[in-house]
């Protein structure tokens, strides 16, 4: 990823970080907004292309934006009357809410994307930084990719189910529950082979040996590093408290 050459590891994880924490932390709409804007443009290196494909990948989640857009509209109550069909009732404060929650959601998808998209050697290249054990930069790359990894193996399953003509969207309920709990359970072995032996490489890699220890991959924090780690708390600040009191 070009992003990953011109922004020290760290630097990329701590914006993720950041971005997604302010936007749990803020029920301001418009602030929000910034927020989603700078998320949107992390990857702005990399191109047009990649800032696209971060809109693009916004399909995947749709679904999950609308039930959370209905569900909040409906509950939240307070302020003026939108839409009025029966026991069903919109309030303004009820689409405000919504609207918050959804782009805390795409704010949180587009970070948690980027993390996934970081592999081992640039986790330890950041966490070294900070002087902890390479078994936190194994745990957190497992973790960033889990999620990425089974749905990939979920997709080339459906896809061997395919070639067998077995079409998911045509079977009964039934089948389909018993389908998916037969792929559940072979993607949960594979899973768990995967970390064993990923575990095992670890522990002959030497991670907790004694002595003075040397990383083949090391990169240096520049100085645009150093000014958007310390800069953008403050920007953030002044947007929230000064542009959008």
């Amino acid at each position: 990823m070009k992003s990953e050459r011109c922004l020290h590891p760290l630097t990329y994880i701590l914006l993720c970080v950041m971005y997604s924490s302010v936007v749990i932390a803020s029920s301001r709409l418009g602030f929000i907004l910034c927020v989603m804007f700078l998320a949107w443009l992390i990857d702005f290196r990399a191109g047009f292309k990649a800032l696209w494909e971060r809109i693009s990948g916004l399909r995947r989640i749709v679904a999950l934006l609308a039930i959370v857009f209905i569900i909040q509209a409906l509950a939240q109550r307070g302020g003026e009357v939108i839409l009025d069909i029966g026991i069903l009732r919109v309030h303004s404060q009820g689409l405000y809410a919504a609207a918050v929650q959804c782009l805390r959601l795409i704010v949180i998808y587009w970070c948690a994307t980027s993390l996934s998209r970081l592999d081992f050697t640039m986790y330890k290249i950041a966490f070294s930084k900070l002087h902890l054990p390479e078994e936190i930069s194994f745990m957190v790359s497992y973790m960033a990719h889990l999620i990425p990894d089974l749905r990939s193996r979920f997709n080339q399953q459906n896809q061997e189910l395919k070639l067998r003509g077995i079409q998911l969207k045509c079977c009964p309920w039934k089948h389909k529950l018993e389908i998916f709990r037969i792929l559940a359970f072979g993607i949960l072995s594979e899973v768990l082979h995967d970390s064993t032996r990923q575990a095992i490489s670890l522990e002959l890699r030497g991670f907790r040996s004694q002595g003075k220890r040397s990383n083949l991959n090391q990169q240096s924090l520049r100085g645009y590093d150093a000014l958007i780690i310390a800069g953008l708390p403050v920007l953030l600040i002044v947007i929230r408290y000064v542009l959008l009191p």
